[in-house]
């Protein structure tokens, strides 16, 4: 099984995939997790991926 986070913070999931039922299945090879940072393909030089919000209050990711 192959899956795939998109997140703002990868060190995290990456930390909490080694520490759950989930890291058993990634080392016992029945599960491959990729993580990819949003920032990646974020634009500028802050690589920012939030944005002011448009009509009520929260942030909204930049699309």
């Amino acid at each position: 099984m192959r899956i795939t986070i998109i997140t703002a913070f990868p060190d995290l999931i990456r930390a909490y995939l080694g520490a759950s039922v989930l890291g058993r299945g990634i080392a016992k090879g029945k599960l491959e997790v990729e993580v990819l940072d949003i920032r990646d393909f974020a634009e500028g030089s802050y690589r920012q991926i939030d944005d002011y919000s448009y009509g009520s209050g929260g942030m909204v990711l930049m699309a």
